[in-house]
């Protein structure tokens, strides 16, 4: 009994198994994958399937049920935010799941972006729960975003009802002004005429 659980203890399925190492182990995801991008990490943290719960899936079924994804997703999604921070507001662990409450910092690339925003990057409030493996990867992925907000800070201020109807009079006096430079007015039509 006693040479089973040494066995366990040093390959890590015993430490893994309980809350805090789980904890560890998600927080480890977000500090050095996400905030950190090292890619890498995503192998030790990940199993190599794992199921996805995302409330923008298109999939209506995959909403609710999740959907089946090779960790190299997590890989790539860490590539594309190459630029993001965030920090860690709190975590909350049980059994094999882990609920970490964080906000996610994405600077805005684009200078139109940071002009209708008015700022320099937006912050994702963001809850997360992992749910852990026997061998202490993470399985299953449920995520909550406030997808709202994110649309909400990439408003003009105090245009929210208006920055349609702004951005296409925008346009129209562009396309006017251009249409002008390009139409002989009538006055110089009659004079060549003559």
């Amino acid at each position: 009994m006693i040479r089973r659980f040494v066995l366990l203890l040093v390959s890590g399925v015993a430490l893994a198994a309980t809350p805090e190492a789980n904890k560890t182990a998600a927080r480890r995801f977000y500090e050095d994958v996400w905030f950190g991008h090292k890619v890498d990490v995503v192998d030790e943290l990940f199993a190599p399937e794992y199921l996805n719960h995302d409330p923008r899936d298109p999939d209506e079924k995959a909403r609710s049920e999740g959907r089946k994804a090779p960790r190299a997703t997590q890989k790539e999604l860490a590539r594309q935010q190459s630029g993001s921070t965030g920090r860690i507001d709190f975590q909350i662990a049980e059994g094999d799941r882990v609920m970490t409450r964080w906000v996610w910092t994405m600077p805005l690339a684009g200078g139109w972006e940071r002009f209708v925003a008015g700022k320099d990057h937006i912050e994702i409030p963001v809850v997360q729960v992992f749910r852990f493996d026997a061998d202490g990867r993470i399985a299953e992925v449920w995520n909550h975003r406030d997808d709202r907000g994110i649309d909400d800070q990439m408003r003009i201020s105090g245009l929210y009802y208006f920055e349609g109807i702004f951005f296409g009079i925008v346009i129209a006096l562009v396309v006017s002004k251009v249409l002008r430079r390009r139409t002989p007015s009538p006055s110089s039509q009659s004079k060549t005429a003559s």
